[in-house]
């Protein structure tokens, strides 16, 4: 099962948080797919709008506390790439960047 599931319609990329037995809470292996998806929307000029969702009754719990206390690593271990939510990289200065808005 996929952490992140991903579906296209025309211009919108629906993105959807899909650990639900966790109420959707961030861990890394989710994290970093969604850094590499959140990446590949911002570069392609064929998508317009994303939807981001999550699986079951809970949206997203925040951080996976379990896995950070049993890798000793608070706010999470970092990811092996670019974070585009990082407010200091190039995702978030100039004509790439994207608002997001919840609606």
């Amino acid at each position: 099962m996929a952490v992140v599931e991903t579906e296209t319609h025309r211009q919108v990329l629906v993105v959807r948080m899909n650990r639900p037995e966790r109420l959707n809470a961030l861990n890394h292996e989710m994290r970093l797919e969604l850094a590499r998806i959140w990446t590949a929307f911002r570069t392609d000029p064929k998508l317009e709008v994303a939807i981001l969702t999550g699986t079951g009754r809970g949206f997203c719990a925040g951080e996976d506390m379990k896995e950070s206390l049993a890798d000793k690593s608070p706010g999470g271990r970092r990811i092996d790439m670019e974070d585009p939510f990082n407010a200091g990289n190039r995702f978030a200065r100039g004509s790439q960047y994207r608002d997001f808005r919840s609606v």
